[in-house]
């Protein structure tokens, strides 16, 4: 893997949370003690539009001339060809950054 770092690259999709109209999905508060207290929760809506997201990015960076893009899921999909990206639909969606690997 060193040895492919000179042709590395990597790409995150920032996507909205809290898209479900007239529901939130995370707050932030102040413990009794002033420390922030972070609740999150991914809605039905939020987890396909990361999906969506991650499906973009892929496709981007296969456009631009990469030869294969690895997501950071805990299984990584491995993404060489757009069949592969049907895997991203049953995945569970506990990271969404991607890396690809570009022609030496």
């Amino acid at each position: 893997m060193m040895r492919q770092f000179p042709q590395l690259s990597s790409i995150i999709a920032l996507t909205r949370d809290g898209s479900d109209a007239g529901r939130s999905s995370g707050s932030v508060l102040l413990d009794a003690k002033d420390r922030r207290r972070i609740r999150h929760a991914l809605t039905g809506a939020d987890t396909a539009n990361v999906r969506a997201s991650i499906k973009a990015a892929a496709r981007l960076t296969l456009a631009a001339g990469a030869r294969e893009v690895h997501t950071l899921h805990s299984a990584p999909i491995v993404v060489r060809t757009e069949a592969d990206l049907a895997q991203s639909s049953t995945r569970a969606i506990d990271a969404n950054r991607l890396l690809a690997r570009w022609p030496a």
